[in-house]
């Protein structure tokens, strides 16, 4: 009993000891509040400025000694008497660095949040990627709990399916700018330019109310690099340069009847970056060349890219900063949609290879000013895509055309009245595609408003906001209305909410809950798309197809601790996503000519198949143990259930005609497999470690995924596996139910990556990629 006792008295003093408060606000030389300060009291850890500047903290009696730090500003340190039971009030003002366009200043301007994390956000920055091969963003992205690629269509947490030739529901950010292409709403991942990646960040869950349309199931925003300060002053040479190169080779497929190629088939990239600043002028070059000659038959790839980011900071305005980033490609690649058969799975149908001679650029100029009170931003971009399509070296009329012109004005600043953040704005966004397959000229015009308010009160964020989104869509066709009307545009506008909340349980431990609306607007290639595939496969345009809409919800705890050596960081998160109206990319006989030159009227077309609801749990666990200054092992676990499914199963939701009778199409009797939706998976694992070993790194990624259950049933079919015997009809795609049976397990992706540093300006990495073999 008496143990007890004494321990009481030992929590009552160490209370009584720490009952001295110290409240205050950090701001800079005009007043203005500095967010996300670091505090530390008598040399230990301690605790964050809020978006507003404050802090509270509890101190011992007497002497204390406080520090400051802010990547921005100079760093400070004072020392306060505090007697028993006191509260005193203070206000800490930081200085600035003496150079205005230092990296660091420019890095807080790019980083400037629009929205608290209430979402699930995950980052990952340039330096766990650069030591690996990637050809592209995607390869990146598939490092992330609950992403999917397939066929480059990104999917968060079971969003979306297969829908290779149709728009996004994830919109990716460059510099938090819009990069979909214009005529597809497709994500140019090539034109990205790896080397100039500083961080990537993804926010899963519906954002459209935030971000606009496409953010339906998430975004991707990429951050690229400025000046780094700190680099520049500790190089030998003018400037900072960083050069990136590796060379490779694809060793033969686990089943040798897939081997169509002598010799071997290699890849080659090179990549630099230089960045400079002159007085008050940040300068970042980039430069990539990438040749891959590829594994499936003449898919060859050849990128030439060359990138910008340009920064200035007038000497006698030291809050404005403007300036120009770009990108510029030139890229010759080839490829193809439907294989020639299972045994030839790297080669297309009737050795049909389309190739692009593609040329995409965007020019992004920006301006920002801040004032007492907040900052004004605008920031544009102009796109440009000129596609040059042929089959098999043949010019076939298929070329694509489009051209973008985005412009957004964004203030953010604080309400007095409501005591809150505040962000309001207006985009206005204008899309003009020209192609044969589009049956001509097409254009869309987007314009929207947005507000968001965020108030923070002791340990909660409250988060609100809205977005009205008006799009119209002209075409030389028609379109074609559910009261029967046809014309030749259409207007549709929608609003669009959210809210959501995080409470901090203390400086280690937070609650989120969120939940906001999504909408999809379908792009001119899903509603006009009119052509040849692969093997007399067609795609069909659908003008009469409806925007898609819903809603997510999302709550979740995260919880971050250092015990010991180890610090660890854990999150988990049940979310719920419903979809009406949701568009897919859907295989059936929707053509009217059954010879065999139409593959029988097989083809593909963009449909609303009703609604649909998708419901599971994410939980991430990321560690970092330290054996000695030498030894540190990273590790990340990342597992994902989804339960994708139909709510409407049995309504009719499309319709075909064969011969002159009507035939329903719903979704039980379109599918392979009722219990899930088409082309998803119900469970994800990821897995990531890394050992460093002074100069030696030795890391390994394991990615895993279960069997796809559902197809489309016509796959799966007798007319397109193995044709039809009595009437001589051929198969169309033969092989399909050959590689699922084969394939049942799931799929298991197993990469490993040894590095070496043999001094601080060279370092060597050997990487194996799918070290199992494995066939996808």
């Amino acid at each position: 009993m008496m143990k007890y006792f004494i321990l009481l008295i030992l929590l009552h003093l160490s209370l009584f000891s720490f009952s001295q408060t110290i409240k205050g606000k950090i701001v800079n030389k005009d007043g203005i509040s500095i967010s996300d300060a670091s505090i530390k009291w008598n040399n230990n850890k301690g605790c964050n400025s809020t978006r507003r500047g404050n802090f509270k903290i509890k101190l011992l009696e007497g002497e204390n000694s406080l520090t400051f730090q802010h990547i921005s500003y100079k760093t400070k340190t004072i020392t306060l008497f505090l007697s028993e039971n006191e509260t005193k009030n203070i206000e800490i003002i930081l200085e600035d660095d003496i150079n205005m366009l230092s990296d660091i200043e420019i890095i807080k301007d790019k980083n400037d949040k629009i929205i608290t994390d209430v979402l699930t956000i995950k980052r990952i920055k340039s330096e766990s990627f650069q030591k690996e091969v990637n050809n592209d963003l995607s390869d990146i992205l598939q490092r992330f709990s609950g992403v999917t690629l397939s066929d480059n269509q990104i999917s968060i947490r079971g969003g979306s399916g297969w829908n290779a030739m149709a728009g996004s529901r994830v919109l990716v950010l460059i510099d938090d700018i819009p990069l979909l292409s214009g005529d597809m709403g497709q994500i140019p991942w090539d034109l990205i330019p790896i080397e100039n990646i500083e961080e990537i960040k993804v926010l899963k869950g519906a954002a459209s109310a935030i971000y606009g349309s496409a953010a339906m199931n998430g975004v991707i925003n990429v951050k690229t690099k400025s000046a780094n300060k700190t680099q520049i002053n500790n190089n030998k040479f003018p400037g900072y340069t960083q050069i990136n190169s590796s060379f490779g080779m694809y060793d033969s497929p686990k089943n040798k009847n897939h081997k169509w190629w002598n010799g071997k088939r290699y890849f080659y990239k090179i990549d630099a970056l230089h960045s400079e600043i002159l007085g008050n002028t940040s300068l970042t070059l980039g430069f990539n060349h990438f040749t891959d000659e590829g594994y499936r038959y003449l898919e060859e790839n050849n990128r030439n890219q060359f990138s910008l980011n340009l920064f200035h900071n007038p000497k006698n305005i030291d809050r404005l900063i403007f300036g120009v980033n770009g990108t510029f490609m030139k890229q010759e690649v080839g490829h193809f949609l439907l294989w020639e058969s299972y045994e030839n799975a790297y080669i297309p149908i009737d050795s049909n290879l389309y190739s692009s001679n593609s040329t995409l650029f965007h020019l992004d100029p920006f301006v920002s000013f801040k004032t007492n009170n907040g900052k004004h931003s605008v920031k544009s971009r102009f796109m440009k895509i000129q596609l040059d399509n042929k089959t098999n070296g043949v010019e076939t009329g298929k070329d694509m055309f489009s051209e973008t012109y985005y412009i957004d004005y964004k203030y953010k600043g604080w309400l007095d009245f409501l005591s809150s953040d505040l962000i309001i704005g207006a985009t206005n966004s204008n899309v003009f595609a020209k192609a044969e397959v589009f049956n001509g000229e097409n254009s869309s015009s987007t314009n929207s408003v947005y507000l968001l308010i965020e108030k923070e009160k002791d340990a909660t964020t409250f988060s609100l906001g809205g977005r009205y989104e008006m799009v119209n869509i002209k075409s030389e066709d028609v379109f074609r209305f559910d009261n029967g009307e046809e014309k030749n545009d259409y207007s549709i506008s929608y609003p669009l909410f959210y809210t959501g909340l995080k409470h901090k349980i203390d400086v280690n431990k937070n609650l989120r809950v969120y939940i906001g609306q999504g909408i999809r607007f379908p792009s001119i290639a899903e509603i006009a798309s009119s052509t040849n595939v692969h093997g007399g496969t067609y795609i069909y345009p659908n003008l009469s197809l409806k925007p898609e809409y819903g809603w997510s919800f999302e709550s979740a705890y995260h919880q971050k601790e250092q015990i010991g050596k180890m610090e660890v960081d854990f999150d988990i998160a049940y979310f719920l996503m419903k979809y009406n109206n949701m568009m897919e990319f859907s295989f059936a006989q929707w053509g009217t000519e059954y010879d065999l030159d139409h593959a029988y009227g097989l083809g593909f077309k963009t449909i609303n198949i009703g609604k649909t609801q998708i419901d599971g749990f994410e939980t991430e666990m990321r560690s970092e143990y330290k054996f000695n200054n030498k030894i540190r092992l990273d590790f990340s676990l990342g597992y994902t259930y989804m339960r994708p499914s139909s709510l409407t199963p049995d309504s009719v939701y499309a319709q075909t005609n064969h011969y002159g009778v009507t035939q329903d199409i719903t979704f039980n009797n379109s599918s392979s497999d009722t219990s899930i939706l088409k082309y998803r998976y119900t469970h994800l694992l990821k897995l990531d470690a890394n050992l460093n070993i002074g100069k030696l790194s030795i890391s390994g990624r394991l990615n895993y995924n279960d069997y796809m259950k559902n197809i489309d049933y016509i796959f799966t079919t007798e007319l397109v596996n193995d044709g039809v015997t009595d009437v001589g009809y051929p198969a169309i795609i033969p092989g399909i139910n050959d590689s699922r049976e084969n394939n049942k397990n799931g799929d298991f992706l197993v990469d490993a990556n040894f590095a070496y540093e043999i001094n601080k300006a060279i370092k060597i990495n050997f990487i194996i990629n799918n070290i199992l073999n494995s066939e996808i």
